[in-house]
């Protein structure tokens, strides 16, 4: 798999974000072209978005996606076989962790071990669990929001690998 740093400019600190991810194991190329600054992460083809204001900082970048620069890694290059990715999506019909615990008592591996399998489960389950202890309060987001910290407050839970799988998936029903 090969990671593709999309920016509309090319400065040197972001060779010194490719050198992390290949460290880690993920070939990457750095292209110059037009991009929309919200983007940052598109399927097929594994490309990353970098925005303008992130151009002068890889450590910037990778904190984005994990606490270290492995975690960033992996997470900008999860990678899926079309198994797990059906798996996830059938998990992610549920919203209780009793709803999963019943399908994974019940679930029949089609092409994954049963290794694959439990980790799956797990990871799923975290995220409910994640959501349901995140639910929204009135008093934090305008506190947030005065602090001048809604930014933050909107996306402290978004994990980027979460999004990145849905998106592996909605492009898995397009197909």
């Amino acid at each position: 798999m090969n990671i593709a740093i999309f920016t509309s400019a090319n400065p040197d600190e972001l060779h010194a974000f490719k050198s992390v991810l290949e460290q880690n194991g993920i070939p990457c190329e750095i292209r110059q072209e037009s991009i929309q600054s919200h983007q940052f992460y598109t399927t097929p083809g594994y490309k990353l978005y970098i925005e303008q204001s992130q151009y002068y900082n890889a450590q910037s970048i990778l904190s984005r996606y994990g606490n270290s620069q492995q975690d960033a890694a992996m997470n900008i290059g999860v990678e899926h076989s079309q198994a797990e990715l059906e798996l996830k999506a059938l998990i992610r019909n549920f919203s209780t962790i009793e709803e999963v615990d019943d399908l994974q008592k019940n679930y029949e591996p089609m092409g994954l071990s049963p290794q694959e399998i439990a980790i799956i489960f797990e990871e799923e389950k975290g995220y409910i669990s994640q959501r349901l202890q995140n639910k929204f309060d009135w008093n934090e987001f305008l506190a947030a929001l005065f602090e001048g910290r809604l930014f933050k407050y909107l996306n402290r839970n978004k994990s980027v690998k979460y999004e990145i799988e849905n998106e592996l998936i909605r492009e898995l029903d397009r197909r």
